[in-house]
């Protein structure tokens, strides 16, 4: 396995100030906030920091600091990815934290990393489990700047040279063929057979937009959250993911009172984010029913990688494999087949437990 992150918050303190010496030049004396781990990433580890040294580091280094840590070398990607996309979006206006250093030798710190603002703000799905009022708000909330997302100019982006669905495709395929994961080839053959035209201008896409990656400070969004998975494609897609996070994610930690009310804010959720995004862009029913069904085949090809080569193999930390609960399995499997009329089974042993 592929080495990752050190997790110890320890460990990453000293590691990081010998890397702002020896390889940044910076004479860092300490920090007014030691590293603390922020929890529950999939794909990262993240910690929150102050350096101390007023007056030897630059301002932007002056203020709180989020500092994200892929899973091991094959997590570069992801990070040049998220590095490319929140310095393009700052530059936009768009809500993200400004990106300040990044550095893709992982001897360092177990991968490749990045040092970014720290944003303040209380996750959307916390300040919705804390009121239950704010669901009268926050799914508008969401859909306008998912929506502002998907009408920024992308032209000065680089383009991948091949269709956003010609490499999702391939990438479900390569699941089915090498993982043996053949309970899904149903869903990859429907999902050829019922592609859509191909769009004229993609969109930056999200493709993990949902309310634990959206921050925000009282109604105001402050922050959009996690861009390792972002592409240009077809901004339905995007829109299809919002609406399987909504419909099926898990809700960890939740109260028994929250897991009561969950299936009533599920509803509300997708009803009135749908009904603002569509007050913001126009949507194809018909397009937008065939990426949910792509959305839940995305997950599980996800699932299907993870149970065989492991979670490292994608940039995500070895821990995710965790999330993969029957429950959730069954979830995308039925979720699939509503949009598609296809039944699909991920076939493979899922970790025990239950959401």
């Amino acid at each position: 396995m592929s080495p990752v992150a050190p997790t110890p918050a320890t460990l990453v303190a000293d590691e990081f100030l010998s890397y702002l010496q020896i390889r940044r030049g910076m004479s860092v004396p300490g920090y007014l906030r030691a590293p603390v781990e922020v929890p529950d990433g999939w794909e990262t580890y993240t910690y929150y920091l102050q350096l101390h040294g007023r007056n030897r580091l630059p301002p932007e280094f002056r203020q709180p600091l989020t500092l994200r840590v892929l899973a091991g070398p094959e997590g570069l990607p992801r990070l040049r990815r998220e590095w490319r996309v929140q310095n393009w979006l700052a530059q936009q206006g768009y809500p993200v934290a400004r990106p300040l250093l990044r550095e893709e030798d992982a001897g360092f710190l177990g991968g490749p990393f990045m040092l970014m603002q720290w944003v303040d703000g209380t996750r959307l799905l916390e300040r919705i489990l804390r009121d239950y009022f704010a669901l009268l708000w926050a799914p508008a909330r969401m859909a306008e700047v998912h929506a502002q997302l998907h009408a920024l100019p992308v032209q000065d982006l680089p383009q991948p040279r091949r269709s956003f669905l010609d490499r999702q495709l391939e990438t479900f395929q390569a699941v089915v063929d090498e993982c043996g994961v053949h309970g899904l080839a149903p869903g990859v053959d429907w999902l050829r057979a019922h592609r859509p035209a191909e769009i004229e201008a993609p969109c930056l896409l999200h493709l993990d937009f949902h309310a634990k990656n959206i921050l925000t400070h009282g109604a105001r969004i402050a922050a959009v959250l996690d861009w390792s998975e972002a592409q240009s494609g077809d901004r339905h897609a995007d829109v299809a993911m919002a609406l399987l996070m909504i419909d099926v994610a898990p809700v960890q930690d939740a109260s028994r009172l929250d897991r009561l009310m969950l299936p009533i804010g599920r509803f509300l959720t997708h009803h009135l984010y749908l009904n603002a995004y569509r007050s913001n862009l126009p949507l194809d029913r018909r397009r937008l029913r065939y990426y949910q069904a792509w959305a839940a085949m995305w997950r599980l090809s996800y699932f299907g990688r993870w149970l065989t080569d492991g979670p490292h193999v994608t940039g995500y930390k070895p821990t995710a494999v965790r999330h993969v609960r029957k429950m959730l399995v069954s979830r995308l499997e039925r979720y699939f087949q509503r949009f598609s009329g296809t039944a699909i089974r991920l076939g493979l042993p899922v970790a025990p437990g239950e959401e």
